[in-house]
């Protein structure tokens, strides 16, 4: 009956995704890797792993959105990496990014398992718990320099991301 139930629910949720969806890149492990590691552009990347069923990333994705567009023009990279399950990328998380207007590159990992995506964020941040939200800060030769689990402090935030951006 549960098994029903939760087909029913993402048939239901597929039914209604719009035309201006937020596009949502789906990665893997080593495309994960390779964000940090070969950067298109020689600058700091600031990563958030993030989950719509996460109620720490929901109430900190409106600083988040608000960070982002003060740093935009600024040479940052910024990220967020969504750990929802590949079948929610164009429902779920898209109605979530609509919702706060984010305009950031916007990513899915696709692992096979929480311990997958565990094991695939240790890849570029060793110490990582397994927590949401995770905010990771490079710099700009792809070295991490600060790491956050839990809810950020805007304002400790934009500190270290002007110290990147200043070297």
């Amino acid at each position: 009956m549960l098994a029903f139930a939760l087909c029913a629910v993402s048939t239901q949720a597929q039914i209604y995704v719009t035309e201006d969806a937020v596009k949502t890149m789906i990665i893997n492990a080593e495309e994960l890797n390779s964000l940090v590691k070969s950067p298109e552009k020689k600058q700091p990347i600031l990563i958030n792993l993030w989950a719509t069923w996460c109620g720490i990333c929901r109430n900190e994705f409106p600083d988040l959105v608000e960070i982002e567009k003060e740093y935009r023009d600024q040479d940052l990279s910024f990220y967020i990496i969504s750990t929802d399950t590949v079948s929610l990328v164009d429902t779920t998380v898209s109605d979530f990014l609509k919702v706060y207007q984010a305009e950031m590159p916007s990513y899915l990992l696709d692992a096979p398992s929480r311990n997958g995506i565990t094991k695939a964020v240790r890849q570029i941040a060793p110490k990582f718990s397994g927590g949401y939200p995770t905010t990771l800060l490079f710099n700009k030769n792809g070295k991490l320099v600060y790491q956050k689990s839990g809810s950020i402090n805007p304002q400790v935030l934009r500190k270290q991301i002007d110290k990147v951006l200043k070297k």
